[in-house]
């Protein structure tokens, strides 16, 4: 929030999430609701997606690559709950993802602006949602960048998503705990 990545749009109650250049000029705006139960969420017209939502290291050999803004956080969050130290690794958001249907493999805008920019990369690390797009899209990535990076697919351990799976840790932390 202090770094202009992420605010709250009262009037439609969502949260925006906002992607910069190299230059620090906001170029993708997503939003998602906050009301539970809600399917408001889509990026702004305009956006670039080369552009989404991330938070980068300046010199950093891993990148982890997430379909969503959320999930992202989500993970951030399961990390400062189970204590694993994050703040050494990339993390960004390709605002969606979609398996080539024909032969032509293409890199979301996302990840392959941030390996042109960051050429001292050697890990890549696709925390793609878990189901049959997350797989395809990241057996199609593997196939295209495997020759140079070190990629491997980290689907959460259950749910469908980062997001579900925090969830799925959080209401077990409350239920073993008592807390509500």
């Amino acid at each position: 929030i202090e770094e202009g990545l992420i605010y709250q749009n009262k009037k439609y109650k969502s949260v925006v999430f906002i992607g910069y250049d190299e230059n620090g000029n906001p170029k993708h705006a997503s939003y998602r609701s906050t009301k539970n139960n809600s399917c408001y969420k889509g990026d702004y017209a305009g956006s670039n997606k080369e552009y989404v939502f991330r938070i980068e290291k300046d010199y950093c050999k891993t990148v982890r690559v997430f379909e969503s803004a959320i999930d992202l956080l989500s993970y951030i969050t399961m990390c400062n709950i189970t204590g694993y130290d994050c703040s050494e690794e990339s993390l960004i958001s390709t605002a969606g993802i979609s398996a080539s249907r024909n032969n032509e493999i293409k890199l979301p805008l996302a990840l392959s602006k941030y390996l042109e920019n960051h050429p001292e990369t050697e890990n890549v690390l696709l925390c793609f949602d878990n189901d049959i797009a997350g797989k395809k899209c990241a057996d199609q990535i593997k196939q295209k960048i495997s020759y140079r990076y070190k990629v491997r697919f980290i689907p959460p351990k259950q749910g469908k998503d980062y997001n579900e799976y925090l969830q799925l840790i959080r209401s077990l932390g409350k239920e073993k705990t008592g807390n509500s």
